[in-house]
This record gives structure tokens, C-alpha cells and sequence, in this order.
């Protein structure tokens, strides 16, 4: 996936300016309780991004096209953001 995640063009949008962006569309997501429990793991998982040196935006990109995919725990495993 790591391949996958290089592949991605990047933004013109500097990696705070995105975050910024996920976490107010993540914030109005949490007008219920799913909704607030959806937004505490989005958010956690930006942060573990931020805390590995990972682009939040680019690898959510690649988390929505390959969680589909994934059938098994290590391929879930694998969608880790350490796993890059």
C-alpha cells in the first residue's frame, strides 16, 4: 500500500490546512452518539498519521479505497497507518 499512497498527487494544501479540513468535516459528523464515536476515530486516527510522520489526507484516501477490499484481520492490519 505504500506504493499506493506515494501514487497519490499531492495537494496544494499545506498537511495542517487538510487536517484542519478533516477535523471540522469530522466535527459534524458528531451531532449523535455514532456520529461523535465516528469523529473520536477519525480524529485518533489522523493523530497516529501526524505521530508517524504520515500525510492524514492522502492516507485516508487510500484507507477508503482499500478498505473495501480487505477481508481478513491482516488485511486490516495492514491498512495501519505504522503498516506504510
Amino acid at each position: 500500500m505504500n506504493d499506493a499512497l506515494q501514487a497519490l498527487p499531492k495537494d496544494k494544501r499545506g498537511p495542517e490546512q487538510l487536517t484542519m479540513r478533516l477535523i471540522e468535516l469530522i466535527g459534524k459528523l458528531a451531532d449523535t452518539v455514532a456520529g461523535a464515536h465516528a469523529s473520536a476515530y477519525l480524529y485518533s486516527l489522523l493523530q497516529t498519521c501526524r505521530v508517524n510522520g504520515i500525510d492524514g489526507y492522502r492516507y485516508l484516501r487510500v484507507l477508503f479505497i482499500e478498505l473495501p477490499k480487505a477481508k481478513t484481520v491482516d488485511d486490516y492490519a495492514a491498512l495501519l497507518p505504522w503498516r506504510l
